[in-house]
């Protein structure tokens, strides 16, 4: 059935198109198929050349709906011409039939697609204006017009089945409304947890985590970029001695001054900053040339013995420093994160072997 009905289209049924789609089509073809056989039963039976005219029109047109939706699917324009298609057919039906033989009950189907297809509102109004078409057509009729009994039959048939079809509809509704809550709930739920799985609790700068995931892609990104892309470790001096002298909990508050400070910096859009593990930080920097590079990974040292946090046991400074080893991701580097992160934790090593606060940038 599938196939038959959305040959040539790529709709799954999660595409938001499938099932409109999937009832438009089963409808045309299925109206198509009916009234072909009323078609030929009216001619060969029958011999009722007007109502055989009619079931014809209403099966090419059925058909034609169902082909153009085949190549071309547009949920709005098919249900549009469906609808259309209903209406034209069941007032032409009631009229060549004088409203016998069961014709107005073909009425009936309109207000139900109509609530499907055109939402809530829309249907209601279009079903009443539907049924004001119908009573009016009738009442300017000479002959065959309905009695006062069978007028009020057919009133409150399609009365029933637009109340009925209202109530489904805004039932649907508010049921998608509330799933829509849920998932936005659901999305933010992720999204907070994504973020907790991918931030440092203490510095708020992406963890080792996230740069084990960002780190290759960044990378590639420096073959396609305007700008010099450069990656640098950054270790802070004679860490373990500030905690032993001045307590963890101060020291946590000296990373923390450090893991703002960096996200200061770093703070233009394809700049990143990351807390690599324990007093080891990171960031991806771009730049214009290698001066550029140099003189942006010497402010962030400066700065950092700039916030003049004590430090009695340094050998750089009376105050925390830093060193910072960085490398520029050259585009034969770009595909091997291994060595970038290799080549600039040597340049680290050499930034605290010649005096620590300092910048080493590796060729």
């Amino acid at each position: 059935v599938t196939n038959i009905l959305f040959s040539g289209l790529d709709l799954t049924p999660d595409d938001s198109r499938y099932r409109p789609l999937f009832l438009i089509n089963a409808s045309a073809l299925s109206f198509a198929l009916v009234t072909l056989w009323f078609t030929l039963f009216d001619i060969f039976y029958l011999h009722n050349h007007f109502l055989a005219i009619n079931n014809g029109i209403t099966s090419i047109a059925g058909f034609t709906i169902f082909f153009t939706m085949r190549k071309t699917p547009n949920v709005n324009n098919g249900s549009t011409a469906l609808l259309l298609a209903l209406v034209i057919t069941t007032v032409a039906l009631s009229q060549i039939t004088s409203n016998r033989n069961y014709a107005l009950l073909w009425t009936l189907f309109f207000p139900l697609f109509a609530f499907y297809f055109k939402g809530l509102w829309c249907g209601t109004i279009l079903s009443l204006l539907y049924l004001l078409l119908l009573v009016a057509i009738d009442l300017m009729r000479i002959e065959g017009s309905l009695t006062i009994q069978a007028m009020l039959n057919l009133f409150f048939a399609h009365v029933g089945v637009i109340l009925t079809a209202f109530y489904f509809e805004m039932s649907r509704e508010e049921s998608e409304r509330r799933l829509q809550i849920e998932l936005e709930k659901s999305n933010e739920r992720s999204r907070i947890l994504r973020e907790i799985s991918i931030v440092d609790d203490l510095t708020q700068l992406y963890n080792r985590n996230y740069f084990n995931e960002v780190f290759d892609k960044e990378l590639q990104r420096a073959r396609r970029a305007d700008r010099l892309v450069a990656f640098f470790i950054l270790d802070v001096d004679y860490f373990k001695q500030y905690n032993d002298t001045y307590g963890h909990f101060k020291g946590d508050l000296a990373l923390q001054s450090v893991g703002a400070l960096l996200n200061w910096k770093l703070k233009r859009a394809d700049d990143t900053a990351f807390r690599l593990g324990g007093e080891e930080f990171g960031g991806i920097i771009h730049g214009n040339s290698y001066d550029d590079i140099q003189q942006f990974a010497s402010a962030i040292c400066h700065a950092i013995e700039n916030l003049q946090i004590p430090h009695s046991e340094s050998h750089a400074s009376s105050y925390l420093t830093a060193s910072l080893g960085i490398t520029v991701v050259t585009p034969d580097r770009a595909d091997n994160p291994d060595e970038v992160y290799r080549i600039a934790d040597q340049a680290l090593y050499a930034a605290k072997t010649n005096g620590r606060n300092r910048v080493v940038t590796a060729p």
